[in-house]
């Protein structure tokens, strides 16, 4: 992925990548790249939710957006 071409891998980065893989239908991918964020304990915002939550929608993924609202609870109660 492009992600390792990247100097600067912060939040903003990340989140223009999920949106970009989602807005192209590319709903897998979003996901997987949603997860590698939070393997480098880089916290998403709510931008970077919606983004993927969009992208599971859209792509069919129920079990995978589920689990990104547990997430986004979690987060929220921290």
């Amino acid at each position: 992925m492009e992600m390792e071409r990247l100097s600067v891998r912060d939040v903003v980065s990340w989140t223009s990548m999920i949106m970009a893989y989602g807005s192209h239908g590319q709903a897998s991918t979003d996901v997987e790249l949603f997860n590698n964020m939070k393997k480098t304990n880089e916290k998403p915002d709510h931008i970077t939710f919606l983004d993927v939550l969009f992208a599971c929608a859209h792509g069919g993924l129920n079990d995978e957006g589920h689990s990104v609202t547990i997430l986004i609870d979690a987060t929220a109660a921290n």
